[in-house]
């Protein structure tokens, strides 16, 4: 199938599915007024139904962000952290498909771009990413029963623009110099396991 393009092509967005569709949110994007292209950073959403191959535009969040994170919890779409530009942003929000409507949410408690983002156990973590001109190796969980954010085990290292994986209670993240760690979430420690070659480190 022959997939349509978005409707505003852009780059450091946030991506998630939720409901069989995938949803775009915010990112940067280039614009053209009287034949001069710009920049802006977005807080514009679009939803592709892959069965129908349509792209809608949706409600558009509270702040422009890119190099954020986006999550799915409960049915609703959480955008968490990024840069609108000017200011790296620790704000929250969350769409509700069923009204069609986006509602702040408890901020986290540090500024975070370029950072890591997942669901365990109904709670959002955020890990790592660069904020106030610095690298972060701190990892904070969500609560939505609390609409709280707390402060859980650091990562061993401060990382940017890394992956995160889930398995059983454990998230491993991985670097493009391929070092793996892991953190037990009902131990709260994180801890340096192997390289790819199979190789011990920290």
């Amino acid at each position: 199938m022959h997939v349509l393009k978005a409707a505003i092509p852009r780059y450091e967005f946030g991506i998630c599915v939720l409901d069989q569709k995938i949803y775009v949110v915010g990112g940067i994007a280039t614009h053209v007024c009287q034949g001069i292209s710009y920049r802006k950073h977005e807080n514009s959403v679009e939803c592709w139904d892959p069965d129908t191959n349509t792209w809608t535009s949706l409600e558009r969040m509270f702040e422009s962000r890119s190099t954020l994170g986006v999550v799915v919890l409960a049915g609703e779409l959480y955008a968490l952290g990024g840069y609108d530009g000017q200011s790296y942003l620790r704000t929250v929000e969350k769409y509700i498909p069923k009204v069609k409507e986006w509602q702040l949410v408890a901020p986290m408690n540090k500024t975070r771009s370029c950072f890591a983002a997942a669901v365990l156990d109904g709670m959002i973590y955020a890990i790592g990413g660069y904020g106030l001109s610095v690298c972060i190796c701190s990892m904070e969980r969500y609560d939505p029963s609390k609409n709280s954010w707390e402060t859980v085990a650091s990562m061993a290292d401060k990382r940017i623009n890394f992956g995160v994986g889930l398995a059983g209670l454990c998230w491993y993240d991985v670097l493009p110099l391929q070092l793996w760690s892991d953190c037990t979430l009902m131990t709260g420690r994180t801890s340096r396991t192997c390289c790819e070659d199979g190789t011990r480190s920290g």
